[in-house]
C-alpha cells in the first residue's frame, strides 16, 4: 500500500489554504504538467508561510476530511480536551495532543490520530484554539 505524501500551507500573499508537494520549507508545487530530460513544468509554484505547512497524514476524519498536521479535533470522548495533530520526532509518527499539552509542553507523548473523531479546525485559522489554553 502506498501512501499520498502532500502538504498543504498558506499563500504569502491571498492567506488561501494551496496543496501540493513542498519544496524547501515554503514553497509548494502543482503537479508536474510538462517534462522532458533538462526541464519540468508544474500546474502552479507558490510561496506559503512556512509556518503554517503541514502534511497530510493519510487519515480521513470521520466526516471524509483530510487530516493534516496543525488540525484540531473533537476526541470522540466529549469531556476530553480537544486535540491538535502534530509529528512527534522523538516518536518518528505523527500524534494527536490535548491542546494543554500542545501548548505547554510537546514533549509529552500523543495519542494515535483517530479517523473516527472529527477535523473542526485548525491552529492556523482557528487561533483562539490555543488562546484558550494560554
Amino acid at each position: 500500500m502506498s501512501r499520498e505524501i502532500k502538504f498543504r500551507g498558506k499563500h504569502i500573499e491571498t492567506g488561501e489554504w494551496v496543496h501540493g508537494s513542498l519544496i524547501g520549507n515554503d514553497v509548494i508545487v502543482g503537479e508536474i504538467v510538462d517534462w522532458d530530460s533538462e526541464y519540468f513544468a508544474t500546474e502552479f509554484w507558490i510561496r506559503v508561510i512556512p509556518e503554517t505547512v503541514g502534511q497530510f497524514i493519510n487519515i480521513i476524519d470521520k466526516k471524509g476530511k483530510e487530516i493534516y498536521e496543525g488540525d484540531v479535533q473533537i476526541p470522540k470522548s466529549r469531556n476530553s480536551d480537544l486535540k491538535v495533530v502534530c509529528h512527534s520526532d522523538s516518536q518518528a509518527m505523527f500524534q494527536s495532543l490535548p491542546l494543554s499539552f500542545y501548548k505547554n509542553d510537546k514533549r509529552n507523548s500523543g495519542f494515535r490520530v483517530r479517523n473516527d473523531e472529527e477535523v473542526v479546525g485548525n491552529i492556523h485559522d482557528n487561533p483562539e484554539f490555543l488562546e484558550e489554553q494560554a
